[in-house]
């Protein structure tokens, strides 16, 4: 019923990718933008020792694998930042402050939290601390650009972060903007002076989400961009704090709301240039066209400047006449932004101006039609990444999204694809549709797109959206999605040869095309043939494994997943096949530090067992949460397991529930059926017997015995309500066929006794005996009970006897007191009432009841030994306090 786990084959990892947002396919995608190394370079002479110290903070935490830091990191900001007001600086909340500042120790965010418990407890020493601290990492920050111009920006980690290094400076933020430059983006920030009542504008460059990608320009075409810098900074809406306004008018458009943007700008007799193309887009949304031909002359100079916002716009309108020549324009004026800003900055801008019309994909579809398909990776990648930075946009600008989406779809097939996640998941407002959406995987991986036919082969592989798992399904499309080189599906077939899934195993094959992967750049496939090498038996080569690893290790095109893994892979043959824990545990360690929560897991189990070193509960449970952090939810499940048990902590079934909530959310089969058999029986939580059986299923389809033999519980109890012994039935065979020893003895039942099946009884028999052969206490007791009853097989007291001394050699009391009644009741060889009184008493000391009422009674009648009325009666009242009334009824007799 209860599990722990121990999987320590890290070949078991099967890495398998879904198509959806981000390809393993070798479509030709956008390139990934590089991270910065460093958020502050200043120079160390000019700084104080303290001001050294959180430099170096600052950056280290930049440095930190994504993975392991800033992603755990933003999930506690986003709780603090949602912590209830009326439960600030309880103790929950502090330590969930301490936690972030543990991950991110120059959190600016984390320490105003802090502050600000400090100052409600009163703590004045601890307040100044930690003000100390903050006006150290804000004025770095702030030295790292003077915040005035776009290139001298202040470095942060996001725009809430800028706001709190702004306020420390004295100014508040009215409104932000994204403004995109040649090289870079930024946030722009209109702000307030709080004591001067100045209003300025400043800017913060976010390293998280734009970085350094510089593409070199012509002199020409940059000293336009300036040109066109000049003409927006120097005519503006004679308004207080018009950038900000501008901002609010373009996220009008974006919401359908044209006319009070027409209404607010059409009175100015002169507008600057953002503000004439937000109104040139005001008129065209209204579908205005003598007001939008108004502005056409202003639009047309704009673009000869460089204004890409204007070229946009008159796009749009080239498009709309629906003159084949004037959409082959537009198409080349995009070609040419794309050319001279780049395709990243021109596409965003050219989005952006779709999304400010009430049916983009009216104008969007055509456009595409003209387009060379080496833009469609850019456009998918836009429109993703356009929902992803804004966040909450609105029902309509998620509506517009999809409408683009699958205008794209028309021409891109993976933008399809796409849409199809969306409708599957129910994302963007979209009204999930699992039918639609499976309907459209299955008509592009029919139409030969081997990106559907990779995905449709994971819906079957783990019985996904509806799909029954069916692994020779799985295999079929898998294979189809390889001979057209999809390397995530050869890496998928690899898999499948080798672990027998939907095929016949056969390692050759498997190692073939997981080579043709990890030629094709896929090289998590060579982590796999070190797995292959190091595992099988019958092609162990240690030597060729641990240069799998290595050769992916030490490849520059590697990505840190890649190394994490195969680092961890090669610490693992190292620590269990080499037999060198101390560089084993170092390569394991360090797979760790890159973001491998299986390494981290391993090392957790490998102190939580002494495997190999001494035992170390404490380091496996600091090893246990190092993977939760990192999301490995078996680790979640077995650090919960330790509490259940109390081993090396204290016992507390609050904390394993909380740990087997989070290995259930993500996915362990393990942590699933320990937290329904929790939900079973109310321990911790309420008692719901329903959700528990939903659990106990997934943990069955995800190859969990425990959770299936539990089902059969569920069933043959009739704890769901009537007993079905049929259901129960089933569900046991499907736990012993995955393992379990223990569902031997429950399916020998259904067949010996006919309960759920045919009654079969040889069938039975043999299965008893199966069981019995595993040391089953049940099944011996069962054994040597209807040999000696005569039940369902000829009475044999020597058969019986037989399984009863297999039982009470591994202390069964009810196995002493059925060899107690052989001897007692038997004739010939088994008529021994001094043995009889010895497997009763033994049975009594052991604790059992039935064993101390017939100890009583032996010492009572001299039976197998003399009379001794004090020991019957020391019996009897052991018997009584375990609930016999007889044995009070004899007490009595004897008074």
């Amino acid at each position: 019923m209860w599990q722990g786990i121990r999987t320590s084959t890290f070949a078991l990892l099967t890495i398998v990718t879904l198509s959806a947002c981000v390809s393993t396919t070798q479509q030709t995608e956008p390139e990934q933008p590089r991270r910065f190394d460093k958020i502050l370079d200043l120079n160390v002479s000019e700084l104080s020792k303290e001001q050294v110290y959180w430099m170096k903070q600052i950056n280290d935490y930049y440095l930190a694998d994504v993975d392991r830091v800033i992603a755990p990191y933003a999930k506690l900001a986003e709780q603090l930042h949602q912590w209830p007001k009326e439960q600030f600086c309880n103790t929950q909340h502090m330590q969930l402050i301490e936690h972030a500042l543990t991950l991110n120790n120059s959190s600016i965010e984390a320490y105003t939290f802090q502050a600000h418990c400090a100052q409600l407890q009163q703590n004045t020493e601890l307040l100044l601390q930690i003000q100390q601290r903050m006006e150290t990492i804000s004025e770095l920050l702030l030295r790292s650009g003077d915040g005035q111009t776009p290139l001298t920006a202040i470095k942060t980690r996001n725009v809430y972060e800028a706001q709190l290094v702004f306020q420390w400076l004295g100014l508040n933020i009215l409104d932000v903007e994204l403004v995109r430059l040649i090289d870079r983006a930024v946030y722009k920030l209109h702000t307030l002076d709080g004591e001067t009542g100045e209003y300025r504008v400043v800017y913060a460059q976010n390293i998280d989400y734009f970085t350094d990608k510089i593409t070199s320009k012509d002199s020409n075409y940059v000293e336009k961009f300036r040109l066109a810098n000049t003409s927006l900074n120097t005519k503006l809406v004679k308004t207080a704090g018009a950038p900000g306004f501008l901002w609010q008018f373009a996220t009008r458009l974006r919401n359908d709301l044209p006319d009070l943007v027409v209404e607010q700008l059409s009175e100015p007799e002169e507008l600057g240039a953002l503000a004439t193309v937000i109104l040139a887009q005001g008129y065209f949304h209204q579908g205005n066209q003598l007001g939008f031909e108004q502005q056409i002359d202003s639009l047309l100079t704009l673009s000869e400047l460089g204004f890409v916002e204007a070229s946009a716009i008159h796009g749009q309108y080239l498009i709309s006449s629906a003159d084949p020549l004037e959409l082959q324009d537009a198409a080349n004026l995009f070609k040419v932004n794309a050319q001279n800003l780049g395709q990243s900055e021109a596409t965003q801008i050219w989005l952006e101006t779709f999304l400010r019309q009430a049916n983009p994909d009216q104008t969007f579809l055509p456009f595409m039609s003209q387009l060379d398909q080496q833009f469609y990776p850019i456009w998918r990648e836009k429109i993703y990444r356009y929902n992803q930075i804004y966040g909450l946009v609105t029902p309509i600008i998620n509506g517009k999204l999809t409408q683009l989406l699958v205008a794209l779809g028309k021409h891109y097939p993976r933008a399809q694809l796409d849409y199809a996640y969306l409708l599957l998941e129910g994302r963007w407002n979209n009204q999930q549709d699992n039918i639609s959406g499976i309907n459209l995987i299955q008509q592009l991986a029919q139409s030969g797109y081997d990106a559907a036919q990779l995905d449709y082969g994971l819906f079957y592989s783990a019985g996904r959206y509806g799909i029954k798992a069916d692994p020779e399904a799985a295999f079929k499309w898998y294979q189809l999605a390889a001979d057209q080189s999809n390397s995530s599906a050869m890496y998928n077939v690899g898999l499948a040869y080798r672990y027998a899934r939907g095929v016949k195993k056969d390692l050759s094959l498997s190692a073939e095309y997981m080579q043709q992967a990890w030629e094709q750049g896929f090289n998590l496939a060579g982590c796999r043939i070190g797995d292959l090498y190091s595992e099988e038996a019958s092609i162990l080569d240690l030597g060729l494994a641990a240069k799998a690893y290595e050769q992916v290790i030490s490849h520059t095109s590697s990505s840190p997943k890649e190394i994490s893994n195969c680092t961890y892979g090669l610490g693992y043959l190292t620590y269990h096949l080499l037999h060198q824990p101390v560089q084993g545990i170092e390569l394991m360690t360090k797979a760790g530090d890159l973001g491998e929560a299986e390494a981290w897991f391993e090392l957790g189990l490998i102190h939580n067992e002494g495997d190999g070193i001494d035992k170390n509960i404490p380091a496996a449970i600091d090893y246990y949460q190092r993977a939760i952090e990192l999301g490995n939810a078996r680790a979640a499940a077995n650090l919960g397991y330790l509490y259940e048990i109390g081993n090396g902590v204290t016992k507390s079934n609050k904390r394993a529930l909380a740990y087997y909530r989070i290995a259930a959310d993500g996915g362990s089969a393990t942590g699933r059926n320990n937290y329904a058999t929790f939900l079973r029986y109310g321990t911790e939580v309420n008692q719901d017997i329903e959700a528990a059986k939903a659990l106990y299923l997934q943990a069955y389809q995800g190859g969990n015995y425990y959770a299936a033999k539990n089902l059969g519980d569920l069933y043959y109890s009739g704890e769901l309500g009537e007993a079905d012994f049929k259901q129960a039935c089933d569900y046991y065979e499907q736990a012993m066929k995955l393992g379990s020893t223990a569902a031997i003895f429950d399916v020998s039942f259904c067949y010996l006794y006919g309960e759920g099946r045919e009654q079969d009884i040889p069938r039975g028999l043999e299965l008893l005996d199966q069981s019995a052969e595993h040391n089953s206490i049940n099944a011996l007791l069962e054994l040597g009970r209807i040999y000696f009853m005569g039940e369902v097989v000829p009475m044999s007291y020597q058969k019986s006897s037989h399984y009863y001394l297999q039982a009470f050699q591994l202390q069964s009391a009810k196995a002493a007191y059925g060899l107690g009644q052989i001897y007692a009741l038997g004739s010939d060889e088994f008529d021994d009432p001094q043995r009889a009184k010895t497997y009763y008493e033994q049975s009594a000391h052991w604790g059992s009841t039935e064993g101390m009422l017939a100890t009583a009674r032996a010492y009572l009648n001299g039976f197998g030994t003399k009379k001794d009325i004090k020991l019957a009666k020391l019996w009897l009242q052991k018997a009584l306090d375990n609930g016999a009334e007889e044995a009070q009824k004899l007490l009595l007799e004897l008074k």
